[in-house]
């Protein structure tokens, strides 16, 4: 049974590695809107870059929300502002309308004041009345032609009304449009860092939860491990496939190989101690060793004082034990937490 403990252990988590860094608060504008996460990650170590762009990933998507949110605002306003348009553009169809009746009521009023002015030379008893009927029929042509000056006036002003209500929406639409991009190029961006961290490739996705627990009956079947005991340990660990090692052993004798970049690493597990362990679940699941992701040893030592994290250099020995260079310090992964609450 403790060789199968064992065994569960190497195969699931590798070398358990803790977070050597926590952001507990990050300047989401330096280091995620002006990418300032590109330099933090060259000086950092990877887990710690991995935690700092998870909170960017984090950032970016609930600003693409808020966006997204005030676009269907934007939008339903775009909508009413339309209807408001086309409720002007039917008023100055009605204006129009009436500007024309305005025009054939005035060439009606001329024609009638050149018969008033026939009949004043040819009925001159019937001068005195001739005079109030122009004056009343000149009355009217300028009543008339002041409405239509209003009309005109009002149409003017709803075409402007009009152009300048599309104009502010479709620059408001078109900028929230813009903003909505930039902020979905740089979460592409912070999700493809974050998959070469994690150990995927662009074009492979981690299992769904249904995947996994398939996945975890079947192994746990052919190595001995309860199904729902050995998904949990994937859930809490691995975040069931999304946060896989970033090693590859390649080496039966020594335990060493390299970082899923390539670059060689001398030691990623214990040589005699776990090394023979791993190979052999690596057998009885029919895995290829050189293609399992494994966790990555990092060569370094902590210790913690008075709520703060302190390291030091480590090296490992002939017979696989690590060896801390200042005393009362501890390798990743062996005993930390309990150095840890001694600290406190």
């Amino acid at each position: 049974m403790k060789l199968f403990s064992k065994l569960f252990l190497v195969i699931a988590m590798g070398v358990i590695i803790p977070s050597a860094f926590t952001f507990s608060e990050i300047d989401f504008d330096l280091i995620c809107e002006k990418e300032g996460w590109r330099e933090q990650c060259d000086l950092i170590s990877e887990s710690a870059c991995q935690e700092m762009l998870n909170q960017c990933q984090t950032y970016f998507e609930e600003k693409r929300k808020d966006i997204d949110s005030d676009l269907i605002k934007t939008s339903a306003e775009k909508n009413t502002l339309k209807k408001q348009i086309d409720t002007l553009n039917a008023k100055i169809k009605d204006l129009d309308y009436q500007i024309y009746q305005s025009n054939l009521a005035i060439k009606s009023l001329d024609f009638q004041a050149k018969e008033t002015e026939e009949s004043i030379v040819e009925i001159e008893k019937e001068i005195e009345n001739q005079k109030q009927k122009i004056a009343l029929i000149l009355r009217a042509v300028n009543n008339v032609l002041a409405l239509q000056a209003l009309q005109k006036q009002a149409s003017a002003t709803a075409k402007q009304e009009k152009d300048r209500l599309y104009s502010l929406t479709e620059a408001q639409y078109q900028a929230q449009l813009k903003e909505k991009e930039d902020v979905e190029t740089k979460a592409a961006e912070i999700a493809k860092k974050l998959i070469s961290i994690i150990g995927l490739t662009e074009d492979q996705e981690p299992p769904t939860f249904g995947e996994a627990l398939e996945l975890a009956k079947n192994v746990g079947n052919s190595v001995g491990v309860r199904p729902a005991f050995l998904l949990a340990i994937i859930s809490q660990e691995s975040a069931i496939g999304r946060n896989v090692g970033q090693c590859y052993i390649t080496d039966t004798k020594t335990g060493g190989g390299m970082y899923s970049n390539g670059k060689p690493l001398s030691r990623i597990i214990h040589p005699t101690r776990d090394l023979p362990v791993f190979i052999e679940i690596i057998k009885d699941s029919g895995r290829v060793m050189e293609k399992t992701p494994v966790s990555c040893w990092i060569p370094q030592c902590v210790t913690s004082y008075g709520g703060k994290y302190y390291y030091s250099g480590a090296s490992v020995r002939n017979d696989g034990s690590i060896v801390c260079a200042k005393s009362g310090y501890v390798p990743f992964g062996f005993g930390f937490k309990n150095i840890l609450i001694k600290g406190r």
